[in-house]
């Protein structure tokens, strides 16, 4: 594929869709990888092994050891042996690992236990013990391709089609494209973000009038502060700590409860799902949002009062 398709930094096949027989009754579900090309190419988190680093992969996944799926890890722990039964083959292995989270006991309803519960990840075993089967299974070939930095994904994904003998292929570019062009994922998104334009526009206006219609109420406060001896720029520091504080403290609990409803967002999503772990991620462009909104509100509270604060030290505002 290499000689024939540009801009892949690394490949590997996983050989999948068949399965073992065990002493347990649970399904056992068996990929074969090549342990060095898979971790050089194939999306994982280091979470989702235990009782192995990913350092010792490579030379601990051989044709007499196995990574066993976790539901299995109330039977048995790493080290223990297992007799598998493969294509008519009797294969005593050793456990050098579990792949995904833990069995835990079921609390309550969690629909995320649940879907643990009754799905089977993969178990791993060396593609050496496959080549011993594989003319008595049946096995599908996928192969897991990384671009370089700078490959056009969708381009790579249609030329690998033209290969002979590629009966699909799914691009993660395309999937991103077909997100952003579909209306009715893409336009929620959009919708939702105009909303949160318009809510801090609207904000930031609502601030200003009420920044302003405080200061209209402590004009006479303002002016005996001046009397006093206190001078401008003392008086407009003393009005924006007031109000900037006050601002501080309800931009942090808006941005907290944001918080709290995204990760729920985020959890209901990946509740399907029982390898990734619901997170939220803020990308460069939130931040700045965020710091964008975060200015036009301290500006619409700083503005009206400095303009007010000069109109009220000005010798005709002082005559009236």
């Amino acid at each position: 594929m290499r000689e024939n398709v540009t801009g892949i930094e690394s490949l590997t096949v996983e050989y999948m869709g068949f399965g073992g027989e065990s002493p347990f009754p649970e399904a056992l579900k068996i990929v074969a990888i090549n342990p060095v090309e898979w971790l050089e190419t194939a999306y994982y988190e280091e979470e989702w092994f235990k009782g192995i680093s990913l350092e010792e992969l490579p030379s601990s996944l051989s044709n007499e050891t196995i990574i066993l799926d976790s539901k299995f890890s109330k039977y048995l722990d790493v080290g223990d042996p297992i007799s598998i039964r493969i294509g008519g083959k009797t294969f005593n292995l050793t456990v050098i690992a579990f792949y995904g989270p833990e069995d835990s006991q079921p609390s309550g309803f969690s629909l995320r236990e649940w879907t643990r519960r009754t799905q089977s990840l993969n178990s791993y075993v060396n593609l050496s013990l496959y080549e011993c089967v594989n003319k008595t299974v049946s096995a599908m070939a996928k192969i897991l391709v990384r671009l370089n930095p700078e490959a056009d994904g969708e381009e790579i994904a249609e030329n690998i089609r033209d290969l002979e003998g590629v009966e699909w292929v799914v691009s993660v570019d395309e999937q991103l494209r077909f997100r952003d062009e579909n209306i009715l994922i893409s336009g929620p998104l959009n919708i939702m973000r105009l909303g949160v334009f318009f809510a801090a526009l609207a904000a930031s206006v609502g601030v200003a009038l009420v920044t302003f219609v405080t200061m209209q109420e402590r004009r006479k406060e303002i002016t005996l502060l001046m009397v006093r001896g206190l001078s401008l720029k003392q008086v407009v520091a003393t009005l924006l700590a007031e109000n900037l504080t006050v601002l501080l403290i309800a931009y942090g609990m808006g941005g907290f409860v944001g918080y709290l409803i995204d990760r729920g967002n985020v959890a209901a999503m990946n509740v399907a799902s029982p390898l990734v772990a619901p997170r939220v991620i803020f990308p460069p462009e939130a931040l700045l949002t965020l710091t964008l909104i975060g200015l036009l509100l301290a500006s619409s509270a700083v503005i009206p009062i400095i303009v007010m604060a000069f109109l009220y030290s000005s010798k005709l505002v002082w005559r009236v």
